[in-house]
C-alpha cells in the first residue's frame, strides 16, 4: 500500500534556486519531482487538500529566488503549478525576462509613432502594465530632441494619443528637412556642374595654377640651396674642430721654449709697433739712426751732436 506521507529524506538532496533563467533546468527539476511522486505511488491530486499537500512538498524542493516566488501563491490544479513554474523560470516566458525586454525598448529610426507605440503596448500588456506606464515608456524611449519637442508642444497631463501625434509631427518635419537639404545640395551641385565657366572663373583658375607653379619652384630652389649650405656648415665646423685640437695640442706641449715664445710674442716695440722685440733692439730704428748719422757726418757743425746722440741711443 502506498504511503501518502512524503518524507523529505526520500527526495533528492539538490534543490532548485532559480538564480539562472533556464527552461531546461526548470523542466528537469519538475520532472524529477514527478518521478518522486511516481516512486511513492502518489496520484494526481483530486481535491484541494491533496493539491495543497503536494504544493507544500514542492516548496521544500525550492530555495532562494524560487522559494520566494512560490510563497503565498495558490494553484487550482497540478497542471497550473507546472505551467506557472516553467513560465517563471524560462527565458522566453518569465516575467523577469519580459520586464528586461520592456526596459530595453528604444525608438528605431524609420518607425512611425504608431508603430513604436504598438511595440511598447504589446510588451506592456504581457506584463499587465497600465496606461501610465505605457505613456512614460513611450516618452522615455524617444530620442532626446524628439522628447524635448513633444514636451514643449503638449501640456503636462496630455493623453497618450496627443503625444503620439506630436511625435509623428516631429518625425515628419525631420524627414522633410532632411529631404529638402539633400535636394538643395543636389540642385546646387548639378547647377555648378552644368553651367559653363565664366571669364572670371577662368582668371581665378589660371591665377591659382600660377601660384601653385611658383610655390613648387620656390620649394625646389630651397631644397637645392640647402645642400651647399649644409656642406659649408659642415666644413666650417670641421675647420673649427681642427683649430681647437691644434690649440689644445699646443697647450699640452712639453716644449721648454713654448712659454718663452709666448712671452716674446706678447712684447710690442714702441717704435715700429711690431711684436717680438723692444725699441732698443729695433732694427728699423737702428737703420734710421745710422742713416741720419751718415747724412750729418758731412757737416762739421752737426758732427759732434750726432755722435753724442748716437752714443746716447746705443
Amino acid at each position: 500500500m502506498a504511503n501518502d506521507n512524503l518524507r523529505t529524506t526520500d527526495f533528492l538532496p539538490s534543490r532548485f534556486k532559480g538564480e539562472t533563467i533556464n527552461s531546461d533546468l526548470a523542466r528537469a527539476h519538475f520532472l524529477a519531482f514527478q518521478d518522486y511522486l511516481d516512486a511513492h505511488n502518489i496520484a494526481q491530486p483530486e481535491d484541494n487538500a491533496a493539491l495543497l499537500r503536494i504544493t507544500n512538498t514542492f516548496k521544500r524542493t525550492l530555495e532562494g529566488q524560487a522559494r520566494l516566488w512560490i510563497e503565498g501563491k495558490q494553484f487550482q490544479s497540478f497542471q497550473e503549478l507546472r505551467t506557472r513554474f516553467l513560465a517563471r523560470f524560462s527565458p522566453s516566458n518569465s516575467h523577469f525576462a519580459k520586464s528586461q525586454e520592456f526596459q530595453a525598448l528604444t525608438y528605431t529610426a524609420g518607425d512611425t509613432a504608431e508603430v513604436h507605440l504598438a511595440k511598447i503596448s504589446k510588451a506592456a500588456h504581457m506584463l499587465q502594465y497600465n496606461d501610465d506606464q505605457i505613456r512614460d515608456k513611450f516618452l522615455s524611449s524617444l530620442t532626446t530632441q524628439c522628447r524635448s519637442a513633444v514636451l514643449m508642444a503638449a501640456p503636462m497631463d496630455a493623453p497618450l494619443p496627443l503625444l503620439v501625434d506630436k511625435a509623428q509631427c516631429y518625425f515628419d518635419l525631420q524627414s522633410s528637412q532632411n529631404s529638402t537639404a539633400i535636394a538643395v545640395a543636389a540642385d546646387v551641385m548639378t547647377t555648378q556642374d552644368m553651367r559653363e565657366p565664366t571669364p572670371q572663373d577662368k582668371t581665378i583658375q589660371s591665377d591659382m595654377q600660377d601660384i601653385v607653379h611658383r610655390m613648387e619652384a620656390l620649394e625646389s630652389k630651397f631644397t637645392k640651396s640647402e645642400q651647399p649650405n649644409e656642406k659649408s656648415r659642415s666644413s666650417r665646423s670641421r675647420n673649427r674642430e681642427q683649430r681647437g685640437n691644434f690649440a689644445q695640442n699646443r697647450r699640452r706641449s712639453n716644449n721648454r721654449f713654448s712659454n718663452q715664445r709666448r712671452r716674446f710674442n706678447s712684447i710690442i716695440c714702441d717704435f715700429c709697433s711690431r711684436q717680438g722685440h723692444t725699441w732698443r733692439n729695433c732694427f728699423e730704428r737702428l737703420n734710421q739712426t745710422a742713416q741720419s748719422y751718415a747724412q750729418y757726418e758731412q757737416n762739421d757743425f752737426w758732427q759732434a751732436p750726432c755722435q753724442r746722440t748716437y752714443q746716447n741711443f746705443r
